[in-house]
């Protein structure tokens, strides 16, 4: 015997995540949004060359969890720098608005290595990355 199927309210779904997501912890919730971000960078550019590339910062950059990471504050600057740590990508957008600082030097702008060692070197100093 099957059972019946029920139609999922797409709204009811959309705010029953909210909650779960809410429940969390600060923390957890910018782990998660990392690494929400993270898969949907894959799926939007699957390529290195394209998600270090200026389009591949402005979806980053578009993205609702990403998005999400900046309205959480300045609590996400360790996260934020941990990941970018780890994974280099365009974080920098984040952290400026997030700290006020730039401490990229305008010869830098547009590589992300050199970028990436600006910003950790910044959370060094500031007492963000231990």
């Amino acid at each position: 015997m099957t059972q019946p199927t029920t139609a999922v309210n797409p709204e009811e779904a959309r705010l029953a995540l909210l909650s779960a997501v809410r429940s969390l912890s600060v923390g957890d919730q910018i782990s998660l949004a990392i690494a929400v971000t993270g898969m949907a960078q894959d799926k939007v550019a699957p390529t290195s060359h394209i998600s270090n590339s200026l389009a591949g910062a402005a979806q980053m950059t578009d993205h609702w969890a990403y998005k999400r990471i900046i309205a959480m504050g300045a609590l996400a600057v360790p996260w934020i720098l941990e990941e970018l740590a780890q994974q280099p990508d365009h974080w920098f957008v984040a952290l400026s608005q997030l700290t006020g600082a730039s401490p990229v030097h305008p010869e830098s702008r547009g590589r992300i290595p050199q970028m990436t060692a600006s910003w950790l070197y910044w959370g060094r100093q500031a007492g963000h990355i231990i």
